[in-house]
């Protein structure tokens, strides 16, 4: 038989092969999956797995990509493959319960109009006019419906979290309640038109929770909290009873969840007897804490201490009012670093602003873990309290000593607690008679901001006029973005709030990177060291030439010789920076091609044996099964 013959069969043997291979792996492997990245991309945390598994009802999602029109989007190509599979991960691991449909709104198409229709929001993708839709439309058996307009690739890290966030919504469609105790006026008042006092409509924070949940306003006189109740908004808790501070003990207890803001210094609060006094306003105690809770649990807020940052700080008018600004480094405006990318309360928020804030000291027996959500830079200070009684930027300035650590301002905190009330009630409290408790079931979790002037509306949002009157409010800060989810998180299961952000799926090539830095590195002391030896030339050159007087300028044969070796030390040193850039080309290229190798044939070569061996270790147990259940009847 011939060569040529030979090659063909060969040739026609490895594509029998090939096709017979992934038949095998098809059949056999099917239920089979592995999550081979470092950062188990593809596995849902237990907490979303949880939910998915937990649906009490059957959801239906449809999720809408444009394939067609993103075909030369490579980056959107993979997001959407991301997306798709983990949906298909929350699809199989809910037992049924959830059901995937995957569409595509070709232009001029019924499903393009329907997914306009259900809210989506296309983007032109050519000049034509085509619209490229890619999101998310979920609805549950009563109407409920869940609605992601478009997935955005910069929210990847948070894809877990979102799309469990509203699966859990549809399979809890009662509308939560949220109870404020506050000892500031939050809610806004009616105003006094004996005093001329002007009626305040509520602050936007509350407002937006308002949007979105029942709000109750809680007492603080201690009164039973509604036990409906699934979250409660402690602001300022400023000169609350021992009620209050039981009634608030019991609804954590009982396991409800709580976002406490308290502040060293608060500006919005203006102690009575400073009313007909506006110089005492300066000196007055204008702080709250945790109060007997935060004693009795191991944290609390320092008093007498506020933040500074001299990274983040705000520029303001200097008080010597000559037009000129200066680093105020107490009020903040805090970005990227300064904001967790790992927790789903922050991370698809960008700016966060605070006045004046505090922080949190924790006991060496706490029980609780901390975990920060807003923290400052590490060029960061605390000074007292006194020092912005009476403000003077430009001295804050000036003795600033930054302590090279992160202060955090907004803090989440879990553990089991045991109550602060150990013998009970209060005598005399409006719970007499109920039933005590004297510690959590499951643990706590709430999160504690240690700044409240950071909620009010001069601090994030800013009022839209027209004709001189006020038509709404914009933001320039994500505070009240900040409370709403962080409300949203903790009303959810505890499965939801365990969720973090995952890592992203592009990963960045650090060994590249690090080549890069390093060749970067000689780069730039090759060519320092070269200027320096061009400039001594140079010099040398102009001394000779100043040597001639106001004669006529010639060339002599000695600086004749010194621009000849001027120009050698030049071209060598050319010739020595271009051997650097091609020895970082050669560093990435031979790393490219060990990539290449590594995925282009040692990780497939491993999949398929594998695969082989799987397969082959699942044909002889059937035949030892066989074999046995033979000799059994035998």
């Amino acid at each position: 038989m011939n060569t040529r013959i030979l090659s063909v069969i060969g040739l026609v043997a490895v594509v029998v092969a090939f096709f017979a291979i992934n038949l095998l792996v098809g059949s056999s492997l099917r239920s089979v999956r592995l999550d081979l990245t470092e950062d188990k991309l593809y596995t849902l945390p237990v907490g979303a797995s949880n939910i998915a598994r937990d649906v009490e009802e059957p959801l239906t999602v449809k999720l809408y990509f444009s394939r067609q029109l993103a075909t030369g989007i490579p980056a959107l190509m993979s997001y959407a493959q991301r997306v798709e599979d983990t949906l298909r991960e929350f699809e199989r691991n809910s037992n049924g319960g959830i059901r995937l449909e995957v569409i595509d709104p070709e232009p001029f198409t019924d499903e393009e109009l329907e997914a306009a229709a259900a809210g989506l929001h296309g983007q032109p993708a050519n000049a034509a006019g085509e619209m490229l839709y890619f999101g998310m439309v979920a609805t549950n058996s009563t109407d409920g419906r869940e609605v992601i307009p478009v997935f955005n690739p910069a929210d990847e890290r948070i894809l877990n979290y979102e799309l469990a966030r509203r699966f859990y919504t549809l399979s809890h469609p009662n509308r939560p309640k949220i109870a404020i105790m506050s000892g500031l006026p939050i809610f806004g008042d009616e105003g006094n038109q004996l005093t001329g006092e002007q009626p305040s409509p509520p602050w936007q924070v509350v407002a937006g929770l308002q949007a979105m949940y029942e709000v109750e306003e809680a007492p603080t006189d201690g009164t039973l909290i509604n036990p409906e109740v699934g979250l409660l908004f402690v602001v300022f808790p400023r000169n609350f009873s021992a009620y209050a501070w039981y009634a608030i003990d019991q609804f954590v207890m009982r396991g409800g969840r709580v976002i406490f803001a308290v502040d060293p210094h608060c500006m919005n609060y203006f102690p009575p007897e400073t009313a007909q006094n506006q110089s005492a306003l300066f000196a007055a105690d204008r702080s709250a804490d945790l109060g007997p809770l935060g004693q009795a649990w191991g944290v609390n807020l320092v008093r007498g201490e506020v933040v500074a940052d001299q990274v983040s700080a705000v520029s303001v008018p200097a008080p010597d009012r000559s037009g000129r600004m200066v680093s105020y480094v107490v009020f903040l405006l805090l970005t990227d670093d300064s904001i967790a990318d790992d927790d789903p309360v922050v991370a698809s928020l960008g700016t966060m602003t605070t006045q004046a804030p505090g922080h949190l000291a924790f006991e060496e027996d706490a029980q609780l873990r901390s975990s920060w959500i807003v923290q400052t830079t590490a060029e960061s200070m605390t000074i007292p309290v006194e020092k912005i009684k009476y403000p003077d930027p430009d001295a804050l300035v000036r003795d600033f000593v930054p302590s090279g650590s992160h202060l955090p301002i907004v803090t989440r905190l879990t553990g089991s607690l045991a109550s602060a009330f150990p013998d009970g009630p209060p005598p005399g409290s409006a719970h007499d008679g109920a039933q005590h408790l004297g510690a959590t079931d499951a643990p706590a979790e709430f999160i504690v901001l240690t700044d409240v002037d950071m909620l009010a509306d001069s601090a994030w949002v800013r009022p839209i006029q027209i004709g001189g009157q006020i038509i709404g409010q914009q933001p320039f800060a994500d505070n009240g973005s900040l409370i709403l989810n962080a409300a949203e998180n903790l009303l959810g299961s505890s499965d939801l709030t365990s969720i973090r952000a995952s890592a992203a799926s592009v990963r960045t090539f650090t060994r590249v990177e690090e080549l890069q830095r390093s060749a970067e590195k000689q780069y730039l002391a090759e060519r320092d060291r070269i200027q320096a030896e061009l400039q001594a030339v140079e010099q040398r050159i102009n001394a000779l030439l100043r040597g001639q007087g106001d004669a006529e300028v010639m060339l002599t044969p000695e600086i004749q010789a010194e621009l000849d070796r001027a120009r050698e030390s030049q071209a060598a040193s050319r010739k020595k920076l271009r051997e650097v850039q091609h020895k970082l080309n050669e560093d990435v290229e031979r790393l490219d091609v060990q990539m290449r190798l590594i995925n282009i044939a040692l990780v497939p070569a491993a999949v398929v044996a594998f695969a082989v061996g799987l397969a082959g270790y699942s044909r002889v147990r059937r035949r030892l099964d066989r074999a046995g259940s033979a000799g059994g009847k035998a």
